[in-house]
């Protein structure tokens, strides 16, 4: 029998709200590149620098989504800057980045710039807000009644507990819009797992906080008691005690025994 090392990531089961601005394993930021040009990417976890990489989009025929590992980067240690042509991230034009950790605890930002022939001009910084034509996903986990607030608009997303049989799919995300000041669906029903996309009309911080614990999933309910038992194991009965003096001096089976000389 093969044995595997199973790792618990205690992230994914925390109630820690899920921010735009710090990025999770349970988060990921979408940047569309809408025109040609040269870019950098700076990607940091807390104050320290991940990586520092320049992006191409073209016209030409490259692809149109690249998903950046940032944890992997991470533990990488890549941190300065990869400015030659062959390490750079080439892109074709409306294309998208996507920026995520696939492990760890750690809480990350993106920043993108784009590079003109005088200055420089940040078109993302994660730390802020996501600007309008992006996207910010988040999987819940824990069941229960989220939040949502991006500015001073709000919404609910009730998170309930996936039934057998029932078709349940994590890969099934579900889209909410945020236009203007409000969201255009005001509450949202979804299992645990799964994902919800916001599709950001106007720059905002997005945070999903759970308010309301589902109470059958909470830690200290009462649940049955499972006792494992050895079939094999023979549990041999104890001898009854005297109860009283006259069944303490009963002779033993056969009768009394004959004394001898």
């Amino acid at each position: 029998m093969t044995r595997q090392k199973v790792v618990l990531n205690r992230a994914i089961f925390s109630a820690r709200p899920l921010d735009s601005s710090a990025l999770t394993v349970l988060s990921t930021l979408i940047h569309r590149f809408p025109e040609p040009g040269d870019y950098e990417v700076f990607i940091r976890r807390g104050g320290q620098l991940v990586q520092r990489a320049p992006v191409r989009v073209v016209k030409e025929d490259a692809t149109y989504q690249i998903n950046v590992d940032m944890a992997a980067l991470d533990e990488a240690g890549g941190g300065e800057c990869c400015c030659n042509d062959d390490s750079a991230y080439v892109l074709n034009a409306g294309g998208v980045m996507t920026f995520h950790a696939t492990r760890g605890t750690g809480a990350y930002n993106v920043s993108v710039t784009q590079l003109g022939e005088r200055e420089k001009h940040t078109l993302l910084d994660s730390r802020e807000v996501v600007p309008a034509g992006d996207w910010f996903a988040a999987t819940l986990v824990r069941p229960g009644l989220y939040k949502v607030s991006a500015g001073d608009a709000s919404a609910e997303i009730r998170v309930g507990m996936p039934k057998a049989g029932a078709g349940y799919r994590t890969d099934e995300a579900n889209l909410v819009e945020l236009s203007k000041t409000v969201f255009r669906t005001k509450s949202a029903r979804m299992l645990s797992g799964q994902t919800v996309v916001f599709q950001m009309s106007v720059p905002a911080r997005v945070r999903v906080e759970l308010v309301e614990p589902d109470k059958a999933t909470l830690p200290g309910e009462k649940r049955g008691t499972f006792t494992l038992r050895n079939p094999r194991a023979e549990v041999k009965p104890s001898r009854p005690q005297a109860t009283s003096k006259t069944e303490a001096k009963k002779p033993p089976r056969g009768g009394p025994q004959k004394r001898t000389k």
